[in-house]
């Protein structure tokens, strides 16, 4: 179940004041079928400012290309993992 409480202590949600350039998204709840509900932010106004770059990892090959000497991985738990990346101040706006 949501819980807004729980969104708040996580800092998913924030008061902010208005700002020129500033973007709002709207956010609802989906149902899933098991009875909880998954959180949606609507960031199709964001999405028309961003440049879109096609990546498609088609094989083993693909991705052999993209492990170069220092490149480091990750696996994680993606739960709550988005709610944890940090936004730059100047760039909460969008």
């Amino acid at each position: 179940m949501f819980n807004k409480n729980s969104m708040l202590q996580k800092g998913v949600f924030m008061t902010v004041n208005y700002t020129p350039g500033q973007i709002v998204s709207s956010i609802s709840l989906r149902p899933k079928k098991e009875g909880s509900h998954s959180f949606i932010l609507n960031l199709k106004s964001l999405n028309e400012l961003v440049t879109h770059h096609h990546f498609k990892m088609g094989s083993l090959h693909t991705v052999t290309n993209l492990v170069t000497k220092n490149c480091f991985m990750d696996s994680t738990e993606l739960k709550n993992a988005y709610y944890s990346i940090p936004i730059r101040t100047d760039d909460q706006k969008f």
